[in-house]
């Protein structure tokens, strides 16, 4: 028995369906192996730009708090009457960093990184025939130095509370001394 249908193509023995199916892809298109060649250069850059970074540096810093409020309401209605509660929980942390014991490459304010006093290193750097570089400045730009000098063996200085800053480069390590 055969139908006609307006507007519809013949189906043909061997046909299974009058949707053309889609052509198949060479494996090399596949939506897979692109998506892993994808994941793959993915993890190559974030490893690449994980290591050989910059050096960090861990100083002091001024006090630091933190206010967080959590409110939750809620609402009852019964028969004749609605509650509504409110309640606040507020929690407050303070976090007091420590000084740091010693530092290297940086600048550092005086009064909030660093305290005034005596500061000591012994020189040996990154390179020891460039030396290290220090400097006292009297503003956080760099660009009014009041005393440096470029070291290549143990060394103090002074840095006082009317300096705005202390910078040092090279890669010697400094403490404060006594």
């Amino acid at each position: 028995m055969s139908y006609d249908y307006p507007n519809q193509p013949p189906i043909h023995p061997g046909m299974t369906s009058l949707v053309p199916s889609e052509p198949k892809r060479p494996w090399w298109q596949a939506r897979w192996l692109i998506a892993l060649v994808g994941l793959g250069v993915g993890i190559a850059i974030g490893a690449g730009a994980a290591g050989g970074g910059p050096k960090t540096k861990t100083v002091a810093g001024p006090t630091t708090t933190t206010t967080a409020t959590t409110t939750a309401t809620a609402t009852v209605a019964g028969p004749a009457v609605t509650v509504t509660a409110h309640p606040t929980r507020t929690v407050t942390k303070t976090f007091t960093p420590q000084p740091a014991s010693s530092f290297s490459d940086g600048t550092y304010v005086v009064g909030t990184d660093i305290q005034p006093g005596r500061y000591r290193t012994d020189g040996r750097g990154d390179d020891a025939s460039i030396g290290c570089y220090w400097s006292r400045n009297g503003d956080l730009s760099g660009e009014n130095i009041l005393a440096n000098g470029i070291i290549r063996g143990p060394t103090t200085v002074e840095v006082r509370s009317g300096d705005a800053a202390f910078e040092v480069s090279g890669g010697c390590q400094w403490a404060k001394a006594g």
